[in-house]
């Protein structure tokens, strides 16, 4: 199957279009902004990541495409910010078609994001998400680890102030009910701060459900400013030698995501690898303190670009990382 065209990257030195009203799934990118595919060049002063290169293409078919976000960029205009500096709007513009945003990644999650290129793909899709049809899995780097090394978190959550989510008490009128598996993949033990690297499979959709649900059971994601984390882990925060910086986003990545694609009868699995901060920080684990594997991660822990020759691989042109196979 023959994925989309590749991703045109921006020209350096090109200004970014005026801001304008913020986009919704309604609004395609104006004629003004082909052309501009996304580059990483660092964080401007609104926060936002322009990307260097184009975004990978894990896969495309049946009028979906996914793709392996970077962290750091909205998938929809944040309120305050540049309407150009999203994934949708850039890949409009580097595509030159319309896209419709099937579901959401929070600004500083990567991994894989899937998009609609036609309005029916992407009622078929939201469809599957809203039915729960949709299987999610997240890699999670945590502060600890959950006292059992598998289980079920079913705490409902309630909306609280500033955009931000809470554990709900028992019988609160408002309480959304959410469901999270999880495997504890491997832990490790440097002399500061115990870590963990934990699969999250949410069964719900609701909104920073794994942040709250891994934080009630106390393994708060290792940086997570908004919920009380720090913004940035430094080696010596870990207790390990030196004071480089190790990661200064959300350490979660959406790994893989399985669905049957509208009007398929067999389910497709798309996976993401691991981006270079998040491996380059379970290297640092791995060397700086003693670990236990309680499952076989070595593979997860692959960095972007260290495939194996046989892998099997997505439709998509752009670096040849990630994999999609059928089941």
């Amino acid at each position: 199957m023959q994925g989309p065209p590749a991703l045109r990257p921006l020209r350096r030195g090109r200004r970014a279009p005026s801001p304008e009203a913020p986009v919704d799934n309604a609004t395609p990118a104006s004629p003004g902004e082909q052309g501009q595919g996304p580059r990483r060049t660092g964080r401007t002063a609104l926060g936002c990541v322009a990307v260097d290169e184009p975004f990978p293409v894990l896969w495309s078919g049946a009028g979906l495409l996914a793709i392996d976000k970077p962290p750091g960029l909205p998938v929809i205009p944040a309120r305050d910010g540049d309407p150009a500096a999203c994934v949708r709007r850039r890949l409009e513009a580097a595509l030159g078609e319309r896209l419709w945003v099937v579901h959401r990644l929070d600004r500083d999650t990567s991994g894989v994001l899937l998009l609609a290129r036609n309005a029916e793909a992407h009622r078929a899709a939201s469809t599957a998400f809203e039915r729960h049809e949709v299987r999610k899995w997240y890699l999670a780097f945590t502060r600890g680890a959950p006292e059992h090394p598998s289980g079920t978190l079913g705490i409902p959550l309630h909306h609280a102030r500033k955009g931000k989510m809470r554990p709900a008490a028992p019988g609160e009128p408002g309480a959304l009910p959410a469901r999270t598996e999880y495997d504890v993949l491997r832990r490790w033990s440097p002399p500061a701060v115990p870590v963990a690297l934990v699969e999250v499979r949410p069964r719900t959709g609701r909104q920073h459900q794994v942040r709250v649900h891994l934080r009630s059971a106390g393994a708060p994601l290792l940086v997570d400013p908004l919920y009380g984390g720090a913004s940035r882990v430094t080696a010596s925060d870990l207790g390990l030698e030196g004071d480089d910086l190790l990661v200064a986003r959300l350490t979660l990545h959406a790994w893989r995501l399985e669905f049957v694609p509208p009007g398929g009868s067999q389910a497709v699995r798309v996976e993401a690898p691991l981006p270079a901060d998040l491996a380059r920080l379970a290297a640092r684990l791995d060397a700086g303190s003693s670990g236990a594997a309680l499952s076989a991660p070595d593979a997860i822990l692959r960095p972007q670009g260290a495939r194996d020759p046989g892998d099997p691989q997505g439709s998509g042109e752009s670096a040849g990382v990630g994999t999609a196979e059928k089941r």
